[in-house]
């Protein structure tokens, strides 16, 4: 063999060295730019499903609260319930106005309490039953304010929207009517299935309730809840202002729930391309 031809073969062995080492590099980067991308476009994603699980939830309660608060004032102007509270905080009778009152406007709370706050008969919420709520946020704005004032309460593990109003007779306070509603099992599991997120309410570091949840979803509720890092889900944590006792709504949603396609394709460029260079090298040391 001449020396040319010898050069020439160096030259291409050189060649074929130096192809196959871009194409390893174009094909990693090409890889690693998409997956970049691809796992970009599913944060974003999972971020987007928050944002619709909040919007959903503060409509919701939005709309609580404002229906909420109109019959916490009809109530306490209600004459079968002021002449009871004027006669005597009969608690029997209290309690058979409730349960007739609650087959037709289907609200799951309604209570009387005490001028000083103390429950006197309650349906709804058996909890609450001789429950002194002079401390309660609602009960000191019910005695400065003219008409309905809302709250939320977390009863028997369900986030309840209430209202009370104070019932007067002239200027003096006779009696505070409270009036409620809960976000119940059914509304929460659908409000988590139309945004794809889990939703749990938690307090003290811990989940009190939770929307139906693939086992990681719950896993993941529990885990967020306690303060621990999970990396397959971002989430969100929505404080509930007056709620008692302190509640936190805590929304995640799953980064990532199905395979990207050019995941694989990059995958399989990138195996032909070291495919390639393998072949390159072999060819060249002959």
């Amino acid at each position: 063999m001449s020396a040319k031809q010898i050069h020439t073969t160096k030259l291409g062995r050189s060649t074929n060295l130096v192809l196959a080492a871009v194409g390893v590099l174009v094909a990693t980067g090409l890889f690693m730019q998409g997956r970049r991308t691809h796992q970009a476009e599913q944060l974003k994603g999972a971020m987007a499903r928050l944002d619709a699980a909040e919007k959903l939830l503060a409509a919701h309660q939005a709309l609580q609260a404002k229906h909420l608060l109109g019959a916490a004032e009809m109530l306490a102007g209600d004459q079968r319930i002021r002449q009871t509270v004027l006669d005597s905080l009969d608690e029997p009778t209290l309690v058979d106005t409730f349960t007739d009152m609650q087959t037709l406007d289907r609200k799951s709370l309604h209570a009387l309490l005490t001028p000083k706050g103390r429950v006197a008969a309650v349906v709804g919420g058996p909890s609450l039953k001789g429950a002194d709520l002079s401390s309660s946020s609602l009960v000191k704005a019910v005695l400065t304010s003219e008409g309905g004032v809302g709250s939320r309460w977390l009863l028997d593990g369900q986030l309840t929207e209430v209202a009370g109003a104070a019932v007067r007779q002239g200027n003096q306070l006779i009696a505070i009517v409270v009036v409620g509603d809960a976000l119940d099992a059914k509304t929460l599991d659908g409000y988590a299935a139309a945004a794809d997120v889990a939703i749990a309410f938690t307090s003290e570091g811990k989940v009190i309730k939770s929307a139906q949840a693939a086992d990681d979803d719950a896993k993941a509720l529990v885990a967020l809840a306690a303060g621990q890092d999970v990396n397959t889900h971002v989430h969100r944590t929505v404080d509930v202002g007056t709620a008692m006792p302190p509640v936190k709504i805590l929304l995640a949603a799953k980064v990532g729930k199905t395979e990207d396609p050019e995941v694989t394709l990059g995958w399989a460029a990138l195996g032909a391309a070291l495919l390639f260079a393998v072949l390159a090298v072999a060819r060249g040391s002959r």
